[in-house]
């Protein structure tokens, strides 16, 4: 059985679980999971596509407009089980929609249409990657890690973070990965600000790069730091601390586990390092995949691990952050976005190694 009749399964398993005809798909990352891997957007940030898929039992339909009809089957949809379903931009969609699913009990993943919201249900079927979904994200992982390395090393000081940002947009852009979220500091900006958006600053002895990028549909984040010199007692007591907190949300997070557990592990951690309640000022991180964050971990999230599920956490302590994006595979987990040739530090948790990156001096 390949990738789509795999999730076509699933999906007409939660339709009779929720005793539904069919099903409305409108946000990207529903579209971009079910499609494996294309894509339907024109304004990048929307949360919804130009293009809606309609799966019901017997059948699997893609609604577009005239405008996009053509690249939708041409360039984005490889699979031959969805009849397209075509309109004049001008009409009103909710017509067509309504049209093929009359008479049919059905939910969306928007509300829209008249329809029960089934968001946060559905998004679960896409929480376990399945073979040819990990390979992409391989591939991703390898090509962000890779980009955000030559980056780092081809910063200096005078650097501007409009022109760090535009270094590291260009590498990924090139290679067709969008970047979604692409935060630069510079010295006092990575203390001050939890999310340092570039504002122009120039680089005098620290910056702090972040990354979310996105291809496929999937959403890899990752974070380093680079200092000029010998970072500073403060800054390399506050890395430390923060590479031990990564290091043991990364250890907790396997197959089965309690994410509030896992969670719980990361504020320990924070005390036994000194930085009790440095986690109050920014969320840690949680289940990555089709968005950025399907959702965080917090003291009360009632999720376990599954396997072959992303995650991304991303502890901080003002002035410092460590992130990468992890699988948790049936093994443990496995760091994706780890750069060969980066200075790394060992961290030892519940007598295992956990090697998380280091400040990269210059």
């Amino acid at each position: 059985m390949n990738e789509f009749q795999t999730k076509l399964e699933k999906v007409k398993r939660f339709l009779d679980a929720k005793g539904l005809d069919g099903i409305i798909l409108s946000r990207r990352e529903s579209f971009s999971w079910l499609t494996c891997g294309a894509h339907d957007f024109v304004a990048k940030f929307s949360e919804t596509g130009v293009a809606d898929l309609i799966v019901m039992k017997d059948k699997c339909y893609v609604a577009a407009s005239e405008i996009e009809r053509c690249r939708m089957m041409d360039e984005e949809i490889k699979i031959p089980d969805f009849e397209l379903v075509s309109f004049d931009w001008y009409r009103d969609k909710n017509d067509v929609i309504g049209q093929l699913t009359r008479g049919r009990k059905v939910a969306s993943d928007t509300g829209n249409f008249n329809t029960p919201n089934l968001c946060e249900d559905f998004r679960r079927l896409r929480f376990s990657l399945c073979t040819e979904e990990t390979g992409r994200l391989e591939e991703l992982c390898s090509r962000t890690a890779i980009a955000v390395q030559e980056t780092c090393r081809e910063i200096y000081v005078g650097d501007t973070e409009h022109e760090i940002a535009a270094n590291i947009g260009s590498k990924l852009m090139k290679q067709g990965i969008q970047l979604p979220v692409c935060l630069i500091a510079a010295d006092g900006r990575i203390k001050k600000y939890r999310h340092p958006v570039p504002a122009g600053n120039k680089v005098k002895k620290y910056a702090l790069v972040v990354v979310g990028a996105e291809k496929y549909g999937l959403y890899v984040s990752m974070s380093r730091m680079v200092s000029f010199g010998e970072p500073d007692d403060e800054i390399l007591r506050k890395q430390k601390a923060c590479l031990e907190v990564d290091a043991a949300l990364i250890r907790n997070t396997v197959v089965g586990a309690g994410v509030s557990d896992i969670f719980k592990a990361a504020v320990n951690k924070y005390e036994m390092t000194g930085f009790a309640g440095e986690w109050k000022f920014h969320h840690q991180g949680g289940a990555a995949g089709y968005r950025a964050r399907e959702f965080l971990g917090n003291f009360d999230t009632e999720e376990l691990v599954q396997e072959n599920q992303m995650y991304a956490w991303n502890p901080t302590i003002s002035g410092t952050k460590s992130e990468d994006t992890i699988l948790a595979t049936p093994q443990g987990p496995r760091i994706l976005t780890e750069i060969p040739g980066w200075p790394m530090r060992k961290i030892i948790i519940d007598g295992q190694e956990i090697m998380r990156p280091d400040i990269l001096v210059r």
